[in-house]
């Protein structure tokens, strides 16, 4: 199997298949690109190095992904023009982008991996070429008790913030969202707040804990959530990985459309505006915690989503 790895988030996506295959006796290669972006393979490539030697794949430039003919994965099509005409291809696509890119390059794969035939049909991309068979991401092993350790984070209730861009805000929310800081900290939260490297934050917005991209396998947002007993997020695609891994969230509206506004749900994820007093807040959160959600997920996953039971299993059975 070949990935083409153009930014290092993808490795999410790539690992877990690769992990399988290996099980499976099933080589890897991964050939990874050079961006200019925050995530740019190339400066990570010690880091690449040592998990080729961890997980036995080997790692090569892009100049020489045209030589081999093997399955290939990319994510959203990028290196598509690259790879081996001999090659099958294989799309994984990537939380939201998939409803700006999906039309770019379905013409030129054979397959496009896809969470859900609900999503295919919600932003009207459905095609023969469709296999509805959720996101390897979700394979990884999470455990509390190691990501704690690993970030150092005490054994408290933890508030994960996915802070909103940088354009999304004005300086009258900049001033709310420090109020709802301090809420949470009246609450006895340790504010751990997430960002990305290339949406770096003030120091008095960092809370306690501050992470850009501190990990990329097993990907930091993925373990923040992990230890997260309420999310606060703006409108932003984390909702998915909150329903993925039933943990609860309150939502700030910072703009008119939400991302993924169909997974919005009361009774896991009540959207509120930035001038919620602190009774009402404490109220919601108290209820989040009170009520059992699992089943409430379970069905939000069923109706939008899939269930994470060893995808990277079903992709290497469909597609080998």
């Amino acid at each position: 199997m070949n990935f083409a790895l153009h930014e290092m988030t993808y490795l999410r996506y790539f690992m877990p298949i690769i992990i399988e295959g290996n099980k499976r006796g099933i080589s890897s290669k991964m050939f990874w690109v050079k961006n200019a972006k925050y995530n740019n393979p190339e400066m990570f490539l010690s880091f690449l190095k040592q998990m080729a030697d961890e997980f036995s794949f080997d790692l090569l430039p892009v100049s020489n992904l045209g030589s081999y003919d093997d399955v290939m994965f990319m994510v959203e099509g990028i290196e598509l023009t690259n790879v081996s005409k001999k090659s099958k291809k294989i799309v994984l696509t990537s939380m939201r982008d998939f409803t700006v890119l999906y039309p770019k390059y379905i013409d030129g794969v054979d397959n496009v991996i896809l969470c859900s035939r609900f999503f295919a049909e919600h932003y009207g991309f459905v095609s023969e070429k469709n296999i509805y068979l959720g996101t390897p991401k979700y394979d990884v092993v999470l455990n509390g008790v190691t990501i704690r350790r690993k970030y150092e984070i005490e054994d408290k209730k933890v508030a994960l913030i996915i802070f909103p861009r940088l354009t999304y805000m004005d300086s009258a929310k900049y001033l709310q969202l420090l109020r709802i800081y301090g809420y949470l900290r009246q609450m006895g939260y340790t504010l751990v707040v997430k960002t990305r490297g290339k949406d770096r934050v003030q120091d008095k917005y960092r809370g306690d804990k501050y992470f850009e991209d501190f990990s990329w396998y097993p990907h930091t947002t993925q373990e923040l959530v992990k230890i997260a007993d309420i999310v606060i997020n703006f409108d932003s695609t984390s909702i998915k990985e909150c329903v993925m891994m039933n943990c609860p969230l309150i939502n700030f509206r910072i703009k008119p459309i939400k991302r993924f506004d169909f997974m919005y749900n009361d009774k896991y994820a009540p959207c509120v505006n930035m001038g919620i007093g602190y009774e009402d807040f404490r109220g919601l959160i108290k209820k989040l915690h009170k009520d059992d959600l699992s089943e409430i997920f379970y069905d939000a996953r069923e109706k939008y989503l899939f269930q994470p039971i060893n995808v990277s299993a079903k992709i290497i059975e469909e597609v080998l």
